[in-house]
Order: C-alpha cells, then structure tokens, then sequence
C-alpha cells in the first residue's frame, strides 16, 4: 500500500476482531521484512509529520475548536507546537539514538568485544486521550515511528473531529503500510485489544488503563499506562494570599462573564458536563464555591 492509498480499517464501520487480526497480520509481515528499521524510513516518516503539521495547522486548530472550543493560542502552544518540537528533536537525536553503545567485555570472552543495539519492538497500539487529542496521540506516535516500529494508533472517539482529522490527513504523508488509524469507540478498542501486540501505550483513566493491563498480559505485551490524575496545591501558613485573589485573577483572565469568553475551553460533552455539574450540586461543595458555578448545557 502506497502513501495517500487509505486503508479499509480508516473507513470506519464493521472493524471487528477478523479485521483487526488481518490488520496486525499485515503490518507485522511489513515490520519483520526490515522497512521500519532504517534510518532514512524513520526519518523520512518524522520529516513527513512535520511537514504535516506546518500544511495542515489550520485544520488542526478547527479540529480542536469544534471537539473542545480550545482558543487557538492554546491550540498552538500547548498541542501543536509541541508536537512539531517532539519531532524536530527526534529528527536531532535520531542518527545518535540508533548508533550502538560500546560496552566493557567480560575477561572470559577475551578477546571479544560487546555493544549494545537498540532493536524496535515491532507492532504497536496506541490509545489516546481526548483532553489533548492532537498532542497525545501524535507524541508517542512520533517516540515509536523514531524507535523503528509500525504503528496502529486509536484516537478518542470522545474528540471526534480530531480522530476524524487522523484518519483524513496521516495516509497523504505517511507510509500506510506501517502506520494505521482505528477510529470508533468501545466495540473498536475490544477488537484492537484482543490482538497480539509487541507494546501498548495508553492514555487515559485507570478503569481503562486496568482493562488495557488484563489484554496485554495475556500476551506478555509490555504496556505503558499514562493514567489521570489530581494536581493538589498547598498553601501553608507562611503565604499570604488574600481572599478574593481567585476571583479577582479569574475575571482578569475570562471577564465578568466567563460563558461569553474566548479564551476558555469548554467541556467536552454531557456526559463529563453531568459528571463535573454533580460535584457542584454535592452539599459539601455547593455552600463553599468561590467564584462561578453557574452552568449552560446547551454551550457545550
């Protein structure tokens, strides 16, 4: 399969565990002729991305906009940007990467000498997340591509505009024969796991991440869970913040109406909006909000 030539699995609809094996099957057939390993192929794939990136920010920027309604800024610095900087440094550090470490000998194989190679691991799935749809599904992307492996990339159906970007722009700069998107939900992803993998890289929260874990150890395959978590701070008794410096920096970001602002994300869809308003409702929060808590569901 040619660049530009859109695989079966990107066209969405009946992908089941027979096609999902067929896909693995393939790609592992490609994977063991040698094409991933070289220098020039891993290079030729990072300079690709790149160049994807720079042609396609705008519809990158839409794709966030309309999943998230993240401001372009936000787009930029925290997702695009930084995706082009995994890649360009990838690209920096590729030829080092691949060169082989001179190690010390034991004295009993005298006169040998050792080193040590790094080999790609071969067939690998990832899953991603929603919150950063562009960024953490294109960074371990780049990370396996550099390391010489094909790839079977999952992004969040819950960001549905940028999965459906992934699988409209990666054939036209990618080498389809190693590298494949899966769009869909729940049925997708249980088909995907059921397969043999050679590495798992997941995104996301730890019910998930726990069901990852089980598919993969059924196989052996070494799993990379990156897992939600809670960002606590503390302020102790030495600090002296004033009462009001929340709300008086809040509206200095977004204005008296944070609903009407343009520089502030909204929630992803209803069922985190419910999720979020219900910890708003519980007695113990709603006599203590500072600032804000009102609501519009309709302005997802």
């Amino acid at each position: 399969m040619g660049y530009g030539e859109k695989p079966a699995e990107m066209d969405g609809g009946g992908f089941d565990g027979e096609r999902a094996a067929e896909m693995v099957a393939e790609m592992r057939e490609i994977f063991r002729s040698g094409k991933t390993r070289s220098l020039e192929w891993r290079a030729a794939q990072l300079k690709a991305l790149v160049r994807m990136i720079e042609e396609k920010e705008a519809d990158i920027m839409a794709a966030l906009d309309a999943d998230l309604a993240k401001p372009q800024l936000e787009s930029y610095l925290h997702e695009i940007s930084l995706a082009k900087s995994s890649c360009t440094f990838a690209l920096k550090e590729l030829k080092r990467w691949m060169k082989p470490e001179k190690v010390p000998a034991s004295i009993a194989t005298f006169p040998s000498t050792a080193q040590i190679v790094s080999e790609p691991l071969g067939v690998v799935l990832i899953i991603s997340a929603w919150n950063y749809p562009f960024l953490l599904s294109l960074d371990p992307v780049i990370g396996a591509i550099a390391a010489g492996n094909a790839v079977v990339l999952k992004p969040s159906e819950v960001a549905p505009a940028t999965s459906s970007l992934f699988a409209r722009i990666l054939p036209d700069y990618m080498d389809n024969s190693c590298m494949r998107v899966v769009e869909g939900s729940i049925p997708e992803t249980t088909a995907l796991l059921e397969q043999k993998w050679d590495k798992i890289f997941y995104t996301g929260n730890g019910k998930v991440g726990r069901i990852v874990m089980a598919a993969a150890a059924k196989h052996l395959t070494p799993v990379t869970l990156e897992l939600g978590g809670k960002s606590p701070v503390v302020v102790d008794s030495n600090v002296d913040v004033k009462v009001d410096s929340l709300k008086r920096i809040l509206e200095k970001f977004y204005g008296k109406d944070a609903s009407e602002s343009k520089d502030l994300s909204r929630i992803v869809n209803a069922n985190h909006f419910k999720r979020l308003t219900s910890l708003l409702d519980d007695e113990k929060v709603s006599g203590k909000i500072v600032h804000g808590g009102q609501r519009d569901v309709k302005r997802l």
